[in-house]
């Protein structure tokens, strides 16, 4: 098949898919431009840069505002881009909001969502502490609310999900490029999305349809070989990452993940890789298109994209031979679950370190409080293992030694479990007052952030 008509067709299916998506939030796709990972053929890039290219590349120069005028650099130039759509948290959503609102514009250029999960604080259970958030921000939410349904952006009330995990759910897709003005969006880079994290005022360029400036990354590979076995799991390839990189490796990089070991990895499990590439200051972190993504695509409703990502999955992944600034190899078969912290993300541990670590530092050995959820770690699959392990640990007459809380990401994973005091908040504002003032306490989270409430003394 012509490339011309490659295109075509995959255009048409992305904006048929947008179109559902976009009547949800009220946006008019009739300014929208859809492109695709390979839109960058249509003009002279392929002449120009004359090598392969990395997926990252294949999605940030499809989405070139003027491709042709564009001077392409790793690591120095300045590109201008037209992401696919915004997304937005009710914290940082607020001044976005009064600032599109001056600009006189009636609709927002591109699909944009609010999702209300940053100010709710973790303290009773989902139903008390919703209805306390609900009402001490019941400004904040009529606000968000109104200005959504004026202005055509779409509103998840609190209670309803968190944003990654809704983002993952029902708007991110392969060879896409999205903004969110929260940290962790990368989260969408696991179905084969560029996703980046920014502040209001790039959010609201975009929705007023302005192009939107990045500085061309450079870009890390990451080499995935083996298979996870035993203990370990996704998160485990991010928190080796770290030790390796540190909270500054990724500064100025996209990451991309490659390799035959890729395949043994989840969908939800890419995505929360790709959520904590921002422990390492990653630009975003992105994984190629495979069934994995395929399946996931099918299970959340939106088999249409499954099937056209399918007949061309050789666009939404890096060209043979493509080159990285760096390169990491991981051996799965041989990864160690780990431990990260404290203080710093980048103080790995493997699980038969720690112990070691453990002593020779001073900290506590006893374990205070237990923490699943939040973005990264509340998918079916993270909160199906937990309950497996308490099992087991009941039919052994085990007995809890500490409290473990619990926050769910979204309904869709809540629907699916019996869970009863779990609640869909974002930064995790768990209000733990279990210990004396002047205790050290342990807390073991597979969280991406826990902050104290004001009240908690550290």
């Amino acid at each position: 098949m012509p490339r011309s008509r490659t295109i075509s067709r995959l255009s048409g299916v992305y904006r048929r898919e947008h179109r559902v998506l976009a009547l949800e939030c009220g946006t008019d796709l009739c300014d929208i431009r859809v492109l695709l990972v390979c839109s960058w053929c249509a003009c002279t890039l392929s002449d120009r840069l004359n090598r392969p290219l990395t997926l990252g590349e294949k999605i940030l120069y499809g989405h070139l505002d003027k491709p042709k005028e564009q001077d392409i650099k790793r690591g120095e130039s300045y590109l201008n881009l037209r992401p696919d759509r915004v997304a937005m948290q009710d914290a940082t959503a607020q001044m976005a909001v009064l600032q599109f609102i001056s600009s006189g514009l009636p609709r927002t250029a591109v699909p944009t969502t609010i999702h209300c999960d940053h100010l709710i604080a973790a303290k009773a259970g989902g139903s008390q502490d919703l209805a306390v958030a609900s009402s001490e921000n019941k400004e904040v939410y009529d606000f968000l609310a109104s200005a959504g349904a004026k202005y055509g952006m779409g509103f998840w009330r609190p209670g309803s999900g968190i944003i990654h995990q809704i983002i993952l759910e029902n708007y991110a897709f392969p060879g896409g490029l999205m903004i969110g003005t929260d940290s962790h969006t990368p989260n969408a880079g696991g179905l084969g999305m560029c996703a980046i994290g920014v502040g209001g005022a790039d959010a609201v360029d975009v929705m007023a349809n302005l192009p939107w400036e990045l500085k061309a990354p450079n870009y890390i590979g990451v080499n995935l070989t083996g298979k996870l076995n035993g203990w370990a799991s996704p998160k485990d390839v991010i928190l080796k990452l770290a030790g390796l990189l540190t909270v500054k490796g990724g500064t100025g990089f996209i990451v991309e993940y490659f390799g035959p070991g890729v395949d043994s990895i989840s969908c939800t499990g890419m995505a929360t890789i790709c959520n904590m590439g921002a422990e390492i200051g990653a630009t975003t972190s992105v994984f190629p298109y495979n069934k994995r993504m395929h399946d996931y695509l099918v299970a959340t409703g939106r088999s249409g994209i499954a099937r056209e990502a399918d007949l061309f999955g050789n666009l939404l992944r890096s060209d043979a031979n493509a080159s990285y600034d760096k390169v990491v190899n991981i051996d799965l078969s041989t990864l160690e679950p780990h431990l990260n912290g404290p203080f710093t993300p980048d103080l790995a541990h493997p699980i038969s370190e720690f112990g070691k670590a453990l002593h020779a530092n001073g900290w506590p050995e006893e374990l205070s409080v237990g923490l699943i959820g939040s973005c990264t770690n509340s998918s079916y699959e993270d909160m199906s293992r937990s309950a497996s392990i308490a099992r087991q640990a009941l039919d052994h007459g085990l007995k809890v030694m500490c409290c473990l809380f619990i926050s769910l990401s979204l309904s869709l994973s809540h629907s699916s479990l019996s869970l009863s005091h779990s609640l869909c908040c974002c930064c995790c504002w768990w209000w733990w007052q279990h210990r004396p003032r002047a205790s050290l306490r342990s807390l073991l989270a597979r969280s991406k952030s826990v902050q104290p409430s004001p009240r908690t003394v550290r």
